[in-house]
């Protein structure tokens, strides 16, 4: 590269850098962007291979390669917090899932710890029978699953403690029929 190249782009970036800066300030209010921007579009003047035939040309050149790089960053920004947005919301529901699927596995666990009678009535609860439904299943009478259910349902308030999640799941096995 000769040397007048270099003097002449040197000249060229002293004289233009800060307007096209000011210029890109106005849009993104951001002095440091605007800086990085201005810099790349003295970048791609520098790469590019191309005479211009007067200043006035190389001016454009600089404002509109500018704005260009400007336009395209907020877009890029514009993608990326849509992106985050999407993340953040996907991690909150995955979170959700989570604690579901850790909530259920406590809970299977715990209710495998019940007596055998017991255990088969919770899971008769579970799937929406009713007492009597369970009595004729099991082929034992309504008085033994309300006991059965009552005193199973009062093991797993022990086991599991408070708990949100667990309170409703509890709350919502808890009939009385």
């Amino acid at each position: 590269m000769s040397s007048m190249k270099r003097e002449i782009f040197k000249k060229l970036y002293e004289d233009n850098f800060n307007s096209i800066v000011l210029f890109l300030d106005k849009y993104i209010s951001d002095k440091a962007l605007a800086e990085d921007l201005a810099q790349e579009a003295f970048i791609k003047l520098w790469n590019l291979n191309k005479e211009f035939t007067d200043e006035d040309h190389i001016k454009g050149f600089l404002y509109v390669s500018a704005r260009n790089l400007m336009l395209n960053t907020i877009k890029h920004n514009e993608v990326e917090q849509k992106y985050i947005k999407q993340m953040n919301y996907n991690d909150i529901e995955f979170k959700n899932i989570v604690i579901e699927e850790e909530s259920y596995r406590i809970i299977e666990k715990c209710i495998e710890s019940l007596a055998p009678q017991s255990k088969r009535i919770i899971y008769q609860v579970i799937e929406g029978k009713n007492n009597k439904e369970i009595s004729e299943f099991l082929k034992i009478s309504v008085n033994t699953v309300r006991t059965l259910k009552y005193n199973a349902i009062k093991r797993l308030k022990t086991l599991l403690g408070n708990n949100y999640i667990i309170d409703f799941f509890l709350f919502s096995i808890h009939h009385f029929d």
